[in-house]
């Protein structure tokens, strides 16, 4: 896969998650959304097909977990997920829930 075609998959998944599409200081491109007071940082590895998902983002000194998943599909549905639980219910339900759906969801 050519730069060219990684930047258009990474430009249309920016468009399909509603976040923002950006290059790194390194020159990697990637996407930024905010859900709440959490910024997620999305990158495509053309190498293996993957795509990983770095939160919280832009925070220096604070561990940030990274979740890798195979499929543009999952990582729309991931995004939805979280959109899902923002509303409403327990914090520690929705800590919960959203965990379990992670795991679904990287199977």
């Amino acid at each position: 896969m050519t730069s060219n075609e990684i930047i258009i998959k990474v430009k249309a998944m920016a468009e399909s998650i509603k976040g923002r599409y950006r290059v790194s200081g390194r020159g990697v491109p990637h996407i930024v959304v905010t859900m709440g007071k959490i910024k997620y940082s999305v990158c495509y590895f053309a190498t293996n097909n993957l795509w990983r998902i770095f939160y919280p983002w832009g925070t220096y000194g604070i561990e940030q977990t990274k979740i890798t998943i195979k499929g543009s599909e999952k990582v729309i549905g991931f995004f939805n997920m979280l959109n899902e639980n923002k509303n409403g219910g327990d914090a520690n339900d929705k800590a919960v829930d959203v965990n379990s759906k992670i795991d679904e969801i990287t199977k």
